[in-house]
């Protein structure tokens, strides 16, 4: 076939020739080049689908944690009578009594304050695919963050029960006092640490765009070397900076409860 059109090219004048293969040639690269475009916008058109899809994934994901962290905020107003054991283990820690006596409500339920703090962290673990790098960084430093008080509660519950200590009416108070100690000295604290990631999540969602996201690591000195960029934004916080010192309020709060414990045995 290609043979006999060859032949038939050949056979015709100079110019005649040359145009037919001038428009072959013009058709066969049109077509060439446009399965190639075709392919390409077609593959284009479904990325921005799915980045389209994955940016409305996000927003519900970000205003939710907005929602959730600015809920952490809520203040509760005590008496000097209301939380006068807290008051008296701070002054004998040496630790400053705070010119109002505010604190989140969320530790005013401990039990709740757990919950919440790792439904959170679980959430935010869940959904970091969609994440943008600023967010993503922000709110591994605030799971972290949070993280600890669940550990200062957990302190005090683990040796309530390392000594056969039941949670008890009055156990429970002396840690109801402690989580008031620890929302009186660190109610700023949360208080800036919530607003550093809402407001990088504010940022975001004025600047919405389809760029993605570096691969993060997840290394064990990313989270444990005093050098890495978590451990520093970590080490700036009031909770971390002052750890020895509420560690102690622990302590002290740990001592009355065995006390108590012993006392209603």
């Amino acid at each position: 076939m290609l043979d006999k059109i060859s032949q038939f090219i050949n056979s015709l004048p100079d110019y005649i020739g040359q145009g037919i293969l001038g428009i072959i040639v013009t058709v066969v690269t049109g077509l060439v080049l446009g399965y190639i475009t075709s392919k390409y916008f077609t593959r284009k058109d479904e990325l921005t689908r799915i980045e389209g899809l994955l940016l409305e994934k996000k927003i519900p994901i970000y205003k939710e944690i907005f929602k959730r962290l600015e809920s952490l905020n809520n203040q509760v107003e005590y008496t000097p009578a209301n939380c006068s054991m807290a008051l008296q283990i701070m002054q004998e820690c040496e630790i400053k009594r705070p010119k109002y006596l505010h604190s989140p409500q969320i530790l005013e339920n401990s039990d709740e304050m757990r919950e919440t703090f790792l439904a959170i962290d679980q959430y935010a673990t869940e959904n970091k695919i969609f994440f943008d790098d600023d967010v993503a960084s922000a709110m591994l430093v605030f799971q972290n963050y949070i993280i600890a008080f669940v550990r200062f509660q957990a302190m005090f519950r683990e040796q309530m029960e390392q000594f056969g200590v039941t949670m008890s009416k009055e156990i429970c108070n002396v840690e109801h006092q402690m989580m008031i100690a620890l929302g009186l000295i660190l109610s700023e604290d949360l208080f800036q640490q919530t607003q550093k990631v809402t407001t990088t999540i504010r940022n975001s969602l004025n600047n919405l765009s389809f760029n993605h996201r570096v691969a993060p690591t997840y290394r064990y000195e990313d989270f444990n070397d005093p050098e890495s960029t978590i451990f520093k934004e970590l080490l700036q916080t009031k909770a971390f900076a002052e750890r020895e010192k509420i560690i102690t309020l622990i302590t002290h709060f740990v001592s009355i409860g065995l006390l108590a414990g012993k006392k209603y045995k």
